[in-house]
C-alpha cells in the first residue's frame, strides 16, 4: 500500500515592516529546514530578500522562494504563489505596510480551496512602533486577533513596564494567543512558536461544518452596505 501523501500546511506571519522582522522570519524558516521540512517562503513581489545568515543557511539547505501579489482593490490575488500539492510547508510573510485583514481574508478562502491547512498564524510586534500611538496598537490588535502566537521585539528602549502592560491588555480581553518577549532579537523557543496547537480567537481557519447553518462571520470581515469594512483598522504609521 502506498503511503498517504501529507497535505501541505501554511504558517502566516503578520506584523509591520522592519529588518528585524526578517531576522525573525529567517530564524523560524531555518529551524524548519534544519528539521527536515520542505519549506517555500511566500513573499510579496515588491519585497527584496535581505542578507541574513539564518536565511542564507536556509536557502543553501533547500528553502524555496515564491512570490505573490494582491489585486488593486485587495479582494484577491493578482499573482498566486506556486506550491507543491505533495506536502511541504508554505511560510507566508505579509506586507508590513498595509491592512493585514485583506490578506488574511483572502487566505481564509484561498488556502482551503488549495487543500492547505493553516499550522499557525504568528504576529511579530515592533514594540517601539506599536507604542507610538493608539492607532498603531489597534493595527497590531487586528493582527493578534488572527494569531496563535505573538512575538514582542524591539522593546529595549521603552519603559520596562510596557511589555507587561501590553500582554496584560490581551489577557484582560481573554485572548488565547500566546504573547512572548523575544530575547535580544531572537525567538526563545522555535518549537513552541511553530507548534500547531490552535490559540487564535478567530474561527476563520477552522474546518467548515456544512451542517452548521449559523456560521459566524469574523467581526473584521463584516461590511457596511456601501462595501466598507464595519470594523476599521487604522493605517500603520
Amino acid at each position: 500500500m502506498s503511503e498517504e501523501l501529507k497535505a501541505p500546511g501554511a504558517y502566516i506571519l503578520l506584523g509591520s515592516a522592519h529588518e528585524d522582522r526578517w531576522k525573525t522570519v529567517s530564524q523560524l524558516v531555518r529551524y524548519l529546514i534544519y528539521n527536515d521540512e520542505e519549506v517555500t517562503l511566500c513573499i510579496e513581489t515588491s519585497e527584496t530578500l535581505p542578507e541574513i545568515p539564518d536565511l542564507k543557511q536556509a536557502l543553501d539547505k533547500g528553502l524555496k522562494e515564491n512570490r505573490w501579489s494582491l489585486n488593486s482593490d485587495e479582494t484577491g490575488f493578482e499573482l498566486e504563489p506556486e506550491f507543491s500539492a505533495a506536502g511541504g510547508l508554505l511560510f507566508w510573510v505579509s506586507r508590513g505596510d498595509t491592512n493585514p485583514v485583506s490578506l488574511v481574508e483572502i487566505l481564509s478562502n484561498w488556502l482551503p480551496l488549495k487543500g492547505i491547512q493553516v499550522e499557525r498564524v504568528i504576529t511579530w510586534v515592533d514594540s517601539e512602533r506599536c507604542s507610538q500611538s493608539s492607532s498603531n496598537q489597534k493595527w497590531y490588535e487586528a493582527c493578534i486577533h488572527f494569531s496563535d502566537f505573538a512575538l514582542l521585539d524591539r522593546y529595549k528602549n521603552l519603559d520596562s513596564s510596557w511589555p507587561a502592560q501590553f500582554i496584560e491588555h490581551f489577557e484582560n480581553e481573554h485572548y488565547p494567543c500566546i504573547i512572548e518577549r523575544m530575547k535580544k532579537g531572537r525567538v526563545r523557543d522555535e518549537s513552541l512558536v511553530l507548534d500547531n496547537q490552535v490559540r487564535r480567537i478567530t474561527q476563520i481557519f477552522d474546518p467548515v461544518d456544512n451542517d452548521d447553518e449559523e456560521q459566524i462571520l469574523d467581526p473584521y470581515f463584516e461590511r457596511l452596505p456601501d462595501g466598507r469594512r464595519s470594523k476599521v483598522v487604522p493605517d500603520i504609521v
